[in-house]
């Protein structure tokens, strides 16, 4: 009987969480949905704001729903009318929007298993498929939206008073749209260090599982040297054997390369290294959050979910420890600046 409870209770919290899940991409879903009804508004009678010549126009809009994921969510659609007839034209992806049986379990758990791997870039474009909305359906300003939300995030933070004045190094993985962000508002204050973690798995992952392990460890061993120069040469010398073996790995290597160098190029590795070469310590502390507020499940609204995670910080605070070289954090700070100050010097007599 204790078997049957837990086994239902089990089932319960998966459902649950599938169901938050779901929750949490329906927004992503609205955007592309309102891209998918705009471009094909503009396929009958032109870009907005363009002078019509045909005998169709756009006609205001109407309160309306579309299926996402089983729920019915409210939206605005947009109308097309027949100036000859008077008569409104009906747009087939509304209609298609309509259907309940959209919903694509295949590529739903597929985004989840993205999302767990922190595919952010695959995961962004999938989700218009989830809710059955093909992807050339949706344009390049659909993929951007979540570059947006955490742009407008960033801000927050600065109105909260995160100081930007002075040299910060950001830790991140390879999410486009925090490194765009962060770039954007924090421009040459802004020191990137890249997940070695993260672009090391993303590399391996083009590969055949038989040669995975082979280069994982030579990758590791690059990553592992506190000297900028080897470790630079040696990770050139990989990629070379990358290009004869699978383009996409060398050029995922490629991609962000320096920026995984950070801590080695400012002379820093060997003290800092162990603590912010990865996103190990924002995972940590992820994970704290996460016992705490796995079980809820489901938020009332954004207020309680704040006060929840204020709770759990609270309750998690006593068991967090000092990142391992934190004595060497003003030392961080002193090469940001001095590395700023030779770029600007360098700039000046270039020009």
């Amino acid at each position: 009987m204790l078997k049957l409870v837990e086994s239902k209770e089990t089932i319960n919290e998966e459902i649950n969480l599938r169901v938050e899940l779901i929750k949490q991409l329906i927004p992503i879903g609205l955007e592309a949905v309102r891209d998918m009804l705009e471009r094909e508004v503009n396929s009958l009678v032109g870009d907005k704001y363009e002078r019509g010549l045909g005998e169709l126009t756009r006609w205001g809009s109407n309160p309306g729903s579309v299926n996402l994921g089983g729920q019915k969510v409210r939206i605005e659609v947009p109308r097309v009318r027949n100036k000859s007839g008077d008569k409104e034209v009906k747009l087939n992806s509304y209609q298609q929007l309509r259907d309940k049986s959209n919903f694509n379990e295949q590529i739903f758990n597929h985004v989840i298993n993205g999302i767990s791997a922190r595919k952010y870039k695959q995961v962004a474009s999938a989700v218009p498929e989830v809710f059955g909305i093909s992807r050339n359906s949706v344009s390049r300003s659909f993929k951007a939206a979540s570059a947006k939300r955490l742009q407008e995030f960033l801000n927050s933070l600065l109105d909260r008073g995160l100081n930007a004045k002075n040299e910060i190094l950001f830790v991140i993985d390879g999410a486009k749209g925090i490194h765009s962000a962060v770039k954007e508002i924090f421009a040459d204050k802004a020191f990137i260090q890249r997940c070695q973690w993260h672009k090391r798995e993303n590399i391996v992952s083009y590969l055949p599982k038989s040669l995975q392990s082979k280069f994982r460890a030579k990758l590791q061993s690059a990553y592992s040297l506190a000297d900028y120069g080897k470790a630079k040469a040696k990770l050139l010398a990989i990629r070379k054997e990358l290009s004869l073996i699978n383009e996409s790995a060398a050029k995922s290597l490629d991609e962000g390369f320096e920026e995984t160098l950070t801590l080695q190029k400012l002379g820093l590795f060997h003290r800092l290294g162990k603590s912010f070469k990865t996103t190990n310590c924002i995972e940590n502390l992820n994970r704290q959050i996460s016992s705490y507020t796995k079980r809820i499940c489901k938020w009332k609204n954004s207020d309680q979910r704040q006060r929840w995670i204020a709770s759990a910080l609270i309750e998690a605070q006593p068991r967090f420890k000092t990142v391992e070289g934190s004595k060497n954090l003003p030392e961080l700070r002193a090469k940001m600046i001095t590395f700023n100050k030779n770029i600007n010097t360098e700039n000046k007599l270039a020009a």
